[in-house]
């Protein structure tokens, strides 16, 4: 059994986008801008492909739909606790421990790097402004108007922030990678761009003794969304393996049971914690 890391977390992506229709690809535009800025100051294979993978997961701990849908505001209000989350849920999985550490950090302000700075443990990655910037620029985009006229507000609005929410650095190469149309022609059609850029990135094939800790991975994601469930789906996946055994099925497919178990609850990550807590009789 062989699977494809960055396929595991492009699935993983598209299922949290899928909460609300006004953040359905927002992970993936995201993605795609990051690239683009990344590609144009300079970034090596790996940066870019740790920054690609960071941003399609960037706001994996907005746990709620409020949540998800108040980091849609461009000047967004103390977006501190889903970055943290998201650090903390990221950070126990080896491969990705860089992402982890740009999601981290991903809404500092650029004019607020001294006092970060001024604590020793804190160094801001370059992705993690890289990463700022790209995500309110999908904020500022209508989905309900044609991209091309938008384009001009959207540049001027984000050089404004220049030198104050932005890095002046990472202001410069989007003014310059967004000049051609097919940039915002590329953010509407993202599952085409992205899928160019995909080709380029670095992937992670996981064999049959490392999928597991992916899997888990994935497992705390999804039950961390509840109180109610926090080991719901490693509880579950524990048991199916168990009954696969005693059932006298070979190893394989008890591994196969106990990967179902830990993602059987998947689509809960597309339903608002709202209704996943909501009191019943």
């Amino acid at each position: 059994m062989k699977v494809s890391l960055l396929d595991l977390i492009i699935s993983l992506s598209d299922v949290m986008d899928m909460i609300s229709p006004a953040l359905n690809g927002h992970h993936r535009r995201v993605a795609h801008v990051s690239y683009m800025i990344g590609q144009k100051m300079g970034l090596t294979t790996e940066r870019l492909s740790n920054l690609f993978i960071t941003a399609l997961l960037h706001d994996c701990g907005g746990i709620s739909l409020k949540e998800r849908l108040d980091a849609l505001q461009f000047d967004i209000i103390n977006p501190f606790i889903h970055s943290e989350i998201g650090y903390r849920l990221l950070s126990g999985y080896e491969p990705l421990k860089i992402p982890a550490l740009i999601i981290r950090y991903h809404h500092v302000y650029w004019n607020e790097t001294s006092r970060y700075a001024a604590k020793k443990e804190y160094d801001i990655p370059l992705e993690s402004y890289i990463l700022n910037l790209s995500d309110r620029v999908d904020v500022l985009v209508n989905k309900k108007s044609e991209i091309i006229g938008q384009s001009m507000y959207i540049k001027e609005k984000i050089i404004s922030e220049s030198g104050k929410k932005f890095m002046p650095d990472v202001v410069d190469a989007f003014a310059e990678v967004s000049k051609p149309i097919s940039f915002w022609l590329d953010i509407i059609n993202v599952e085409k761009s992205c899928i160019i850029q995909e080709n380029n990135i670095e992937d992670t094939i996981l064999d049959e003794n490392s999928i597991f800790s992916a899997m888990e991975l994935i497992r705390r994601i999804i039950d961390f969304r509840s109180g109610f469930t926090a080991t719901h789906s490693s509880g579950v996946a524990s048991v199916a393996e168990q009954i696969g055994k005693c059932a006298g099925l070979g190893k394989g497919e008890q591994n196969k049971l106990k990967i179902a178990g830990c993602l059987h609850d998947l689509g809960k990550l597309a339903a608002p914690v709202e209704i996943l807590e909501k009191p019943g009789k």
